[in-house]
């Protein structure tokens, strides 16, 4: 009856846990005791038999498993799989009083240990789990094995368990010792219910806020597929997923699913390796910083250490293994210094806001979560200290997952706030773009202005979606004037200069390619736009002279020469600037071509400009061949080519 009354007791109060208020929050943990504890209690019309006695002894000797062999000197107490050994086995001897099951149907030996393992029952091999020689094993750790006839009838049955547990030792195979029980199916399996619900319990905190930040990990990846240039919020993703990979991982060792043991270490590398990276570069990305030598220099040294851990479980032998995990991570002064890197390596919301008392007001509460995010993954790495309890270390894992909880979230919104601004600033930008784009047309005309005797081609290809080159036709009383610009800057604002000039081209009557110069530039320093334009205007006579006058620009080339003429100031830089003309002469079906810089400062990979040696030499190509050869060396400018031909 007090059995019933304890279960009716915990029933009760499940009953009411919808009822929980927010601060009895903190009580959860306890329900997943009481399940625990309630599936033994539902079966305690059954019987289960502990071990009266266990002795432990490190080595490895076949005769340890008959049962007359004399044990009176072996430890009571679990080998310490701290330290190195010369063997990497170490065996368990139990004493069972089997006589309470014999009535309960058929007995089974329950073991539950992180090992690979050979079970002896008075001397026989009763059954085995995992590859003793390799130490590897699948997740599934609650093994059963039926006792063989007749053992459940004598007064004391020895069970003797051959253990490669060093294979794993410095994860869980170190917590515990192994748990061995006998009784039947349905109640060894309740055992090992109330015992997952137990740990669980311990831990509630951790694993539940632990889904909550990988689920809101997968979340940020999905904003970030709409914005790949986040890296900030990439990286936030990732250490959120990486955070729930690891405890989900954990969690199911814990549930005792039947999965590989490669996958588990792999799992646990990877969200580990992840985890490390990731908050990393999160943090110096969210300061706009680049992360400095001391921080990737760590960073290396972690991920390098995961990996040799790893490729020593996988792919060592057990003797190997044993070594080279003893030296990767069971060593004392080894794991304190892993720690205290560890410790360094969490510092880094330090360092990416340094100096933190300079943080600008927009950026102190983005700066304060950080901290917070810091001040748990801290805890969690002082007590992974070798002379830190257990107990202490959950209670820093459970600190862990509440504090980075509301740093996840606020970082979310904060960076869903960033993110808002970004669309405004892009939407502006885009709108600009537009407007700019629109621009564009009127400084590249479908259409040309010419005389019949005049036929002029044209290659025009900006380096981005608005260009700074600009170039106009228009017949005149004196025959067809020919102009072409490169604003400096890029955008609307060049593209708006550019268009000024053109605009005072269509309007303007004056032919001397001189006066016309001295007319824009006072166009373009009236226009206050604080840039400069390089032209070159030019006057094609029908009886094929060529008046020309150049402000800062490239000289014009006939016949693969070079014409040369007073190169002024360009446009936009004095008032005080008179412009000269030169004059050339163009014979029926000659051509002249009038370029921009683009050509000439083409580079290559190397850096290697395209110069005036190689334009001189293309110069009496058609526009189009000459701007593919330039682009073909290496566009990094607007590249405008005119060829202007006097018909025969």
């Amino acid at each position: 009856m007090d059995i019933m009354n304890q279960f009716l007791k915990v029933v009760k109060m499940l009953s009411k846990a919808d009822a929980l208020m927010p601060t009895q929050l903190m009580t959860i943990p306890r329900l997943f005791c009481f399940i625990g504890l309630a599936i033994p209690i539902l079966a305690q019309n059954q019987l289960t038999v502990q071990p009266t006695s266990c002795v432990y002894k490190e080595g490895d000797d076949p005769s340890w498993a008959k049962p007359d062999f004399d044990d009176h000197d072996w430890s009571p107490t679990r080998p310490d799989l701290q330290r190195p050994a010369e063997s990497p086995h170490y065996w368990m001897r139990c004493r069972f009083d089997l006589r309470p099951l014999a009535r309960t149907g058929q007995t089974r030996i329950q073991v539950e240990t992180f090992a690979a393992w050979q079970m002896f029952i008075d001397g026989e091999l009763a059954g085995a789990f995992g590859d003793i020689d390799s130490g590897r094993i699948s997740m599934d750790l609650a093994q059963r094995r039926p006792l063989p006839a007749g053992a459940g009838e004598r007064e004391e049955v020895l069970l003797a368990l051959r253990l490669a547990d060093r294979s794993r030792a410095g994860t869980f195979a170190r917590k515990t010792p192994p748990f061995v029980l006998a009784g039947d199916d349905r109640l060894l399996e309740s055992e090992s219910l109330g015992r997952f619900a137990g740990k669980a319990g311990e831990q509630f905190l951790n694993y539940f806020f632990s889904a909550v930040i990988g689920s809101a990990g997968l979340f940020l990846l999905i904003l970030f597929r709409a914005d790949r240039t986040r890296r900030d919020l990439f990286w936030l993703a990732m250490t959120a997923v990486a955070v729930g990979v690891f405890r989900i991982n954990e969690l199911v060792s814990h549930f005792q699913l039947s999965y590989p043991y490669w996958l588990d270490s792999l799992l646990y590398t990877l969200s580990n390796g992840l985890l490390f990276v990731g908050q990393v570069i999160f943090f110096f990305a969210l300061a706009g910083r680049r992360v400095p030598m001391l921080y990737r220099l760590l960073t290396v040294l972690t991920i390098t250490h995961l990996l040799l851990t790893l490729a020593a479980h996988l792919f060592g032998s057990l003797s190997l293994s044993q070594s080279a995990i003893w030296w990767a991570y069971l060593q004392p002064e080894v794991r304190t210094v892993r720690s205290l890197l560890l410790i360094v390596l969490a510092t880094a919301p330090l360092a990416a806001f340094w100096p933190f008392w300079r943080v600008p007001k927009g950026s102190r509460l983005l700066f304060a979560i950080c901290v917070l995010w810091m001040s748990g993954v801290m805890a969690n790495f002082f007590a992974q200290l070798p002379w830190i309890s257990q107990s202490t270390l959950i209670m820093a894992r459970n600190y862990l997952s509440i504090a980075r909880t509301p740093a996840i979230f606020g970082m979310f919104f904060l960076l869903a706030r960033r993110q808002r601004e970004v669309y405004v600033e892009r939407a502006e930008l885009q709108s600009e773009m537009k407007a700019a784009q629109q621009m564009q047309r009127l400084l590249v005309p479908a259409e040309l202005d010419l005389e019949p005797w005049v036929a002029v081609e044209v290659a025009y290809f900006p380096a981005k979606e608005v260009g700074g080159d600009f170039y106009f036709c228009r017949r005149t009383s004196a025959g067809q004037l020919i102009v072409v610009g490169d604003v400096s800057g890029k955008g609307l604002k060049a593209a708006m200069v550019a268009s000024t000039l053109v605009g005072a081209l269509r309007n303007e009557d004056l032919t001397d390619p001189a006066l016309v110069l001295g007319r824009l530039n006072r166009v373009v320093l009236e226009s206050n736009s604080g840039g400069f334009v390089t032209c070159l205007c030019a006057l094609l006579r029908e009886d094929g002279t060529f008046v020309f006058a150049n402000a800062g620009h490239i000289s014009p080339y006939l016949g693969g020469l070079e014409l040369e003429a007073a190169a002024g100031l360009p446009l936009g830089i004095s008032a005080e600037v008179d412009y000269e003309s030169a004059s050339a002469h163009l014979n029926p079906g000659q051509a002249i071509t009038l370029m921009s810089d683009g050509v000439v400062e083409a580079a290559n990979a190397q850096d290697e400009l395209f110069g005036f040696e190689r334009t001189l030499k293309i110069s009496c190509r058609t526009a189009a061949e000459i701007a593919e050869v330039a682009r073909a060396w290496g566009q990094n400018d607007d590249i405008t080519v005119l060829t202007v031909r006097r018909s025969a």
